[in-house]
Order: C-alpha cells, then sequence, then structure tokens
C-alpha cells in the first residue's frame, strides 16, 4: 500500500489540468469518473467526467445538485 500512496492515479492529481486529462484516460475505473463528476473542485474536471456518463438518473441528480 505504500506504493498506492506514493504513486497516486493521475485523476487523483493536486492539478485539475492533469485530472482532466486523467479522466480521459479509457483505463479509469468508473467509480473515478463519478466521484470527479460528484466532488471534484474543478468545473473544468466535473464537466470532463459527466461526459463520459450515460445513465440519466445520475446526470439529473448531478444536474440539480451543482449549480455550475
Amino acid at each position: 500500500m505504500i506504493f498506492r500512496a506514493i504513486f497516486k492515479p493521475k485523476w487523483e492529481h493536486p492539478d485539475p489540468k492533469v485530472r482532466r486529462r486523467a479522466i480521459d484516460d479509457p483505463g479509469v475505473p468508473m467509480e473515478a469518473i463519478l466521484s470527479a463528476a460528484r466532488e471534484d473542485s474543478s468545473i473544468e474536471v466535473r464537466m470532463g467526467a459527466v461526459q463520459h456518463l450515460l445513465d440519466l438518473a445520475t446526470l439529473g441528480e448531478l444536474a440539480s445538485h451543482d449549480a455550475e
């Protein structure tokens, strides 16, 4: 687990530009995309994550809870 702490996935990077690019990687787990769409501090990352979602219920939930 120490490697996990040292080598965090790019979608957990402190720089929102790196997180935004990482979301487009086909290997990103859906849990990371959902988490980014719901919780990321950057609107660009959240919007990028939303582009990968297909579930209408989830999209509706996000639209009703995210003012941006």
